[in-house]
C-alpha cells in the first residue's frame, strides 16, 4: 500500500509460482520477492527470473529475516540485486528506488504473508 501512497504501480502474488505468471502480463522494474514462500521460494523465482529475457533488467529485492552475512551472500549469489531484512524500513525501501533513480517504478511484491 505504501508503495502506490508513493505513485507505484504495483501487484501483489501470495508466491513465485503466482508472481511469474503475473510478469508474464506485467514486466516490473522492481520486485521485492520473500525468500520463504509456499510452491516456490523466492530462490527458485529468481533464478526462473534470471533465465527470463523480458525479466533481465528488473531488479529484484530480497525480502527474508535471515540478515547474516552469509545470508546476504546467498542472496546475491542467487541473482538478487539487494538484501532487506525484515521488519522493512520504509527509509531503506525508499533509498533502493533513490540509488535505481527509476522515478515511479512498476514493482511486484511477492511473498507469504
Amino acid at each position: 500500500m505504501l508503495l502506490e501512497m508513493f505513485g507505484h504501480k504495483v501487484r501483489v502474488a501470495h508466491d513465485g509460482i503466482d508472481s511469474l505468471e503475473q510478469m508474464k502480463q506485467f514486466t516490473p522494474q522492481v520486485v521485492f520477492l520473500d525468500i520463504v514462500m509456499p510452491r516456490m521460494d523466492g530462490y527458485q523465482t529468481v533464478e526462473i527470473m534470471r533465465q527470463t529475457k523480458e525479466l533481465k533488467q528488473t531488479y529484484v529485492v530480497a525480502l527474508t529475516g535471515w540478515g547474516a552475512a552469509e545470508d546476504r551472500m546467498r542472496t546475491k549469489k542467487a541473482g538478487f540485486d539487494f538484501h532487506l531484512t525484515k521488519p522493512v524500513q520504509l527509509d531503506e525501501v525508499e533509498q533502493i528506488f533513490a540509488n535505481l533513480d527509476i522515478g515511479k517504478a512498476s514493482s511486484v511484491r511477492a511473498g507469504f504473508t
